[in-house]
């Protein structure tokens, strides 16, 4: 069950700390906070997605082509995204395998999204899934999710850096080969 107390990091509209307030506060006040977004890619170039647990208080249901979530107070991007993906899939990295690609600001969730990136090559079967966040999980090609976010497919979380996300992965694998 989600809990509506939990104390998140609130920042003001630049990204500077204030005082810590409860989740359901945040989101029925409308301020600004902190969340990590994880996107996993494999050799292969595709990218591990997650069905959100209906349980969810935003998009329940709905595919979501990264992990993450909200981060607690004096928290860092980096060790919530090792944190994050730990708790929702059971995947134990160390930081150094995490790349941070950008801080998002989200005028529309009123969030400051930490966006990172891990290459991943294991078995679906090896991760213990948090089945009060994710259904389940799935392998998609980047071009899919190109393609799905270009047609704005129903059911589907459509954030704002996800196109220049997607061409930035793209250059980065032309490089390496």
């Amino acid at each position: 069950m989600i809990n509506t107390s939990e104390l998140l990091f609130v920042v003001d509209e630049n990204n500077q700390p204030l005082t810590p307030l409860p989740r359901n506060v945040v989101h029925s006040e409308g301020h600004w906070h902190r969340t990590s977004h994880i996107w996993v890619f494999n050799s292969e170039g595709q990218i591990l997605c997650q069905k959100r647990s209906k349980n969810k208080d935003t998009n329940p249901g709905f595919w979501e082509s990264f992990f993450g979530g909200h981060m607690p107070p004096d928290s860092s991007y980096a060790d919530d995204a090792q944190s994050e993906l730990s708790e929702e899939i059971g995947l134990q990295v160390e930081k150094e395998s995490i790349f941070q690609y950008i801080v998002y600001k989200s005028e529309s969730s009123k969030e400051f999204q930490g966006v990172h990136y891990i290459y991943w090559n294991g078995s679906l079967d090896d991760l213990v899934l948090e089945r009060e966040e994710i259904d389940s999980v799935q392998w998609f090609d980047r071009v899919q999710i190109e393609d799905i976010i270009t047609k704005k497919t129903a059911n589907w979380s459509n954030i704002g850096y996800v196109k220049d996300f997607l061409s930035f992965i793209a250059s980065q694998a032309k490089q390496s080969s």
